[in-house]
């Protein structure tokens, strides 16, 4: 099983993808690496985290557990749009609430860090932040798409 180290933790990664009749010996490695890439992302956050509020090793290994099965859940094709589109969400919120805070005179610093997130994450499931953090998220992918196609025009 491969094994991923992060903040000198060694964290072993499950691989469920395999040659077979639903995909390709490559394309089984493509869905595992990027199942690790994702994992490993997010298991930094993690970490850094649980670094910043000390807890005992067993609640650490439980919270890394409990990551890995959350994120294997929700694991699928195309899914790093959406992890896009809720990244660009949470960046849309959190410059709404500062805008907002900033006119009654107060800075988003001065909540305590439950609160922002609180606030951050119910701004960011509102529809107009979700529908224009999909529009920014799409608009980038398509551009990349364009620049793809110029500079491989005319090749075989």
């Amino acid at each position: 099983m491969p094994t991923l180290k992060i903040l000198s933790r060694t964290i072993p990664t499950p691989e469920p993808y395999s040659a077979g009749h639903t995909c390709t010996a490559a394309e089984a490695a493509t869905l595992n690496a990027a199942l690790t890439r994702g994992l490993a992302k997010g298991l930094d956050k993690l970490l850094r985290g649980l670094e910043e509020r000390p807890r005992a090793e067993a609640a650490v290994l439980e919270e890394i557990a409990s990551f890995i099965a959350s994120y294997l859940r929700s694991f699928a094709q195309g899914h790093e749009r959406l992890r896009a589109i809720e990244a660009e969400a949470r960046r849309l919120a959190r410059t709404r609430i500062e805008a907002a805070l900033y006119r009654q005179g107060k800075r988003l610093s001065e909540l305590a860090l439950g609160e922002q997130t609180l606030a951050i994450a119910k701004e960011a499931e509102k529809a107009e932040v979700l529908a224009e953090a999909t529009r920014r998220i799409d608009a980038l992918r398509a551009v990349g798409s364009c620049s793809l196609e110029e500079l491989t025009e005319g090749e075989p």
